[in-house]
């Protein structure tokens, strides 16, 4: 069984993944990954389950550098449910996700791409504390919404991303 604090640390750790998002901390963000890890995503709207596999950390850098199409966006994670690995250093969990993707559309419009999504982790006792050894996006479902205001960077033009 997961320690409190080990619960906590992996709780912090997929916080701390979606605020490096967020912020486009990407130094930030790869450093949570275990040396020779593995980032899974979808390829939607095709395909909604993680088949995209991004091993090592410029490898998981490059995948997430795809983010910048999106001048704004915000993570809300949830949910945690954490299970202790087979092994003494590792552990597994899904985290529930509600991902928020604004841009500016080529009518002036803005759009919010919100993504509803399940990450499946496996972690990673390392030298500097847990880590993603496994992180895979599964995709639950895709809706789009208009955006009246917003707090933040001016968003420039994006490609249309389907009607509002």
């Amino acid at each position: 069984m997961l320690s409190v604090q080990d619960r906590l640390e992996l709780i912090d750790l997929s916080a701390r993944y979606a605020a490096c998002v967020d912020a486009r901390d990407f130094d930030g963000m790869v450093g949570l990954f275990a040396p020779g890890a593995v980032l899974t995503l979808p390829d939607p709207p095709g395909r909604m389950d993680a088949v995209l596999e991004f091993a090592g950390s410029t490898a998981i850098r490059e995948a997430l550098g795809a983010l910048g199409d999106y001048p704004l966006t915000q993570h809300l994670v949830a949910g945690h449910v954490l299970d202790k690995g087979l092994a003494a250093d590792t552990a597994s969990g899904t985290v529930a996700c509600i991902a928020n993707h604004l841009a500016r559309r080529p009518d002036g419009r803005v759009k919010n791409l919100v993504w509803h999504l399940r990450y499946d982790d496996e972690y990673q006792w390392t030298d500097a504390g847990w880590r993603f050894s496994r992180r895979s996006v599964n995709l639950l479902w895709i809706e789009s919404q208009g955006v009246l205001v917003w707090a933040g960077p001016e968003l420039d033009s994006a490609d249309d991303m389907g009607p509002v």
